[in-house]
């Protein structure tokens, strides 16, 4: 259901609007948040549950963030833009992009990286425990022969340190693993992920292909209809 590794594929595209009127591209972008706006809204309805926040900044670069929550699915969006109020530049863009993640997923891959990394620590410290026995029998207990002693030392200390960490990463990744599964199956089995991520799907479709009806001089972005959602 999901896609690999147990993610939602995200969407994103960017133009660059220079040669076209500013006045009239800073109306569509206008025009293009509004419309982005209304589509989210509609999409992820406050009466199925989703809890949906719409932002605007007014910066350097505007942007219209959107966001939506229900239980552990979150998702946004945005639009950003550079438009300056001024004089008629050339180097002006548009962006839109978004993701959607079940948190319980990202969770469980956060814990994985950590426990990854206490493995591969821990495997280090292992190899280096058996280094320095090793050096004990060298050193401690027989009379060293020092040159050759020396680089049997080396490459005994490379050995075990690097072989200690292999093994522990190795160790980590197949509980990381194991932790990220039993995460997947538990989005899987709530009976609103597919609709979660039907939703999402669609609106995510919808927002991307403005970017043609932008680029088109002849069709407005806002007046690009989405298509009905059941539900």
């Amino acid at each position: 259901m999901l896609d690999e590794p147990a993610g939602i594929s995200p969407f994103g595209w960017a133009i660059a609007t220079g040669g076209r009127g500013l006045v009239q591209l800073q109306d569509e972008v206008r025009a293009l948040g509004t419309w982005s706006a209304a589509a989210w809204a509609r999409h992820f309805p406050a009466e199925q549950g989703y809890q949906v926040d719409v932002a605007r900044s007014a910066s350097d670069a505007q942007v219209l963030h959107l966001t939506v929550r229900r239980g552990e699915f979150h998702a946004e969006a945005s639009l950003e833009h550079d438009l300056p109020a001024g004089a008629e530049g050339s180097s002006r863009s548009v962006r839109m992009f978004g993701r959607a993640r079940f948190e319980a997923v990202d969770r469980a891959r956060a814990r994985g990286q950590r426990m990854i990394a206490r493995s591969r620590a821990m495997g280090w410290a292992g190899g280096l425990a058996v280094f320095l026995s090793l050096a004990w029998l060298m050193v401690g207990v027989r009379d060293p022969i020092y040159v050759l002693g020396g680089m049997l030392l080396v490459v005994a200390l490379l050995v075990t340190v690097i072989a200690g960490g292999s093994v522990g990463a190795w160790v980590g990744e197949r509980l990381a693993a194991l932790q990220h599964e039993r995460a997947r199956r538990q989005v899987e089995a709530d009976p609103a992920t597919p609709d979660d991520l039907r939703r999402w799907k669609a609106v995510a479709r919808q927002l991307g292909a403005q970017r043609a009806a932008l680029l088109s001089s002849r069709r407005q972005p806002f007046r690009s209809e989405p298509r009905a959602i059941a539900g």
